[in-house]
């Protein structure tokens, strides 16, 4: 049976996509990889029962989103600000140690130990993600919303003064989940 195709079908484009994080627009993204979630279902073999195993609901995994783009002085600014203002809520303005939900973590013997008793409240320096794919006329097709999401990596491509590429950034986030 043939396919039939619609001219009205919003046809999401790879190329077009908006990242905003808090309702704070981060700026135009070049490429953003790592949008996954992966079922990890749990085998059981019951006793005495030799001709199947049986499955059952496991743990659900999100990958870190990892976004790239060409280092622009106005997008990147505004990036570097949210980053500067991430790294203070989630050391509580310190470089001490890290605050999760109200409760200060520092190292002891290369093990996080609890300060202060755990709130139970979103971790602290952790934002709603938005990711919204575009059609070709700029109408959104789909959007993703990231829980809890924070930096896990910023980074600059390399510098060179013999070459004239164009310098490119990578903002690394992870997240709870988009289901």
């Amino acid at each position: 049976m043939a396919v039939e195709y619609k001219a009205d079908i919003m046809w999401g484009l790879s190329n077009r996509f908006e990242v905003t994080v808090d309702e704070l627009n981060l700026g135009h993204w070049a490429g953003c990889n790592g949008l996954a979630v992966e079922f990890q279902p749990v085998e059981i073999a019951e006793l005495g029962e030799c001709e199947f195993t049986q499955w059952v609901p496991g743990q659900v995994k999100y990958g870190a989103v990892s976004l790239t783009r060409a280092l622009t002085k106005d997008d990147s600014n505004t990036t570097m600000e949210w980053l500067k203002t991430q790294s203070k809520k989630a050391t509580g303005g310190s470089s001490a140690g890290a605050l999760i939900g109200g409760a200060a973590l520092s190292m002891v013997g290369g093990i996080a130990a609890t300060v202060m008793g755990m709130t139970g409240s979103k971790p602290a320096g952790t934002a709603t993600m938005t990711i919204k794919l575009l059609d070709s006329k700029f109408a959104e097709v789909h959007t993703w919303t990231l829980r809890n999401a924070f930096p896990k990596k910023w980074s600059l491509g390399a510098l060179d003064g013999s070459s004239s590429k164009i310098a490119i950034e990578t903002l690394e986030l992870v997240h709870e989940g988009f289901l």
